[in-house]
């Protein structure tokens, strides 16, 4: 997300008109990544503010340990560059050039200024007390005001301990210079909050997801909740009733292909049952023709039944437990699948956009250790990360702006610690709105059932 970057050149003599007007002040220069959106990357401007950058209109290079400061000083430098009159700044010489403007800039300070800035210094460091902020400058909060005053905020480190009381206004006023400061919030602030690349991660479980539903009596339970999330949830409920008539809902719905597999079971359990009694049209018609109560099965005779719906229904549903079964368990398995994804979607919709960016998770392990009767141990434990890095920036800006002008100490970031105990606050406190529990499917779409079967019915016939 800090990435330095110097803008080597357009990547085509002629570059397109936006290509052109987004880039035509940065070729020469160094920049930084500020924001990155919907996969796109905006980088500083100096007049523009952001640009989005494209591969398609520039050749860049990315440099390591160089710091070009934050957004907003970022800017001041790079125009400062231009008032100089600095067409391109070489790359070698970058660090030792943005290093004179700051000084340049320092030199410009007024002594007042100058005064405050050394006070504010051995402020941050605790080289001097609150008390002797008091007696020279009546109290701590005189003091930002005149550093407010004098345009000196800038230079207020506001994760400092020695603002607590301040905490709020400050970071405030330094998000407003600078939104990418909210960055520096998060990674010092959060701790269930990890960065990997360029991407923000929040570090939970399902149990903790299920947390932010607004749950009712009416609604499923949050445990319900969670193990569906994870998975675990148990459909088997279901399975005493999904269905009675295993012919018409499993063996009917498959293809002429896996109708075949089936029917070679089918063929082969009858071979070995050797009859079968007079329970159909076409069993009694053969029973008349063999002259007997019952029906003695050969090849023609059970290929004969394998046309027929009437039979084939009664020997699927009374006479083949085996072949029920198996229909059944696949049947079964499908359903429970089906339903267990539509209620996971349904239920991870309403936390996209809310709590997490999208549904795309990583899974992890780590040793926790627990303690029991007979003392602590180790215990592996599975959680999951899902990217967040336009909620937390998002939470993390409503949060200072909503709350910089209170004095409560749980109205900071310090005070909640994580990303999600701030975000519960804020839904607590109508900053965010209550995440409610959707309506959940009743019966599984028979549609993606049927093509699950079918597919699957080569792992049982």
């Amino acid at each position: 997300m800090n990435d330095t970057i110097y803008i080597k050149g357009f990547k085509n003599e002629n570059p397109e008109f936006y290509c052109w007007k987004h880039m035509k002040d940065l070729i020469g220069y160094p920049t930084r990544v500020f924001l990155i959106r919907n996969d796109i990357v905006y980088v500083t401007h100096p007049i523009l503010d952001v640009v989005p950058l494209s591969e398609n209109c520039v050749d860049y290079e990315i440099l390591k340990d160089v710091d070009l400061g934050y957004h907003h000083n970022l800017k001041k430098n790079q125009q400062l560059a231009k008032q100089m009159g600095m067409e391109k700044i070489p790359q070698k010489h970058i660090g030792r050039i943005f290093k004179n403007i700051n000084e340049e800039e320092e030199k410009k300070l007024t002594k007042t200024q100058e005064k405050l800035i050394n006070i504010l210094r051995k402020f941050e460091s605790e080289d001097i007390s609150y008390s002797y902020i008091d007696n020279a400058l009546g109290s701590v909060g005189k003091f930002v005001d005149l550093l407010e005053k004098q345009n000196l905020l800038h230079h207020i480190n506001p994760l400092n301990r020695v603002w607590d009381e301040f905490g709020n206004y400050l970071l405030y006023k330094k998000i407003e210079q600078d939104p990418s400061y909210v960055w520096e919030i998060i990674d010092k602030k959060l701790s269930d909050i990890i960065k990997i690349g360029d991407i923000y991660y929040f570090d939970t479980s399902a149990e903790e997801l299920a947390s932010f539903f607004n749950t009712s009596r009416n609604d499923i339970s949050e445990d319900s909740i969670a193990s569906i999330i994870d998975g675990s949830y148990d459909n088997d409920v279901f399975d005493w009733n999904l269905t009675d008539d295993e012919y018409r809902d499993i063996y009917d719905e498959l293809t002429p292909e896996n109708k075949k597999l089936v029917n070679e079971r089918i063929r082969e359990e009858l071979t070995k049952k050797g009859a079968l009694d007079v329970n159909s049209k076409l069993l009694e018609k053969i029973g008349l023709e063999q002259n007997r109560g019952y029906v003695t099965l050969d090849d023609d005779i059970i290929t004969r039944i394998l046309e027929d719906n009437e039979t084939m229904k009664y020997v699927i549903n009374r006479e083949l437990d085996d072949i029920r079964s198996d229909l059944y368990s696949i049947y079964s398995g499908c359903y429970n699948g089906v339903i267990s994804n539509s209620w996971y979607g349904d239920i991870m919709s309403e936390l996209v956009g809310e709590v997490i960016d999208n549904t795309t998770f990583e899974e992890y392990s780590y040793q926790k250790q627990v303690r029991d009767k007979d003392g602590y141990k180790k215990r592996t434990v599975y959680a999951r990360r899902y990217p967040v890095t336009e909620c937390v920036f998002s939470l993390v800006k409503d949060w200072i702006y909503e709350n910089k002008d209170s004095t409560w100490n749980e109205d900071t970031i310090d005070y909640h610690g994580s990303y999600s105990s701030l975000l519960k606050a804020s839904i607590s406190n109508g900053l965010r709105e209550n995440i409610r529990v959707p309506h959940l499917d009743d019966y599984a779409d028979y549609r993606q059932v049927s093509k699950c079967v079918n597919d699957n019915i080569g792992d049982y016939f």
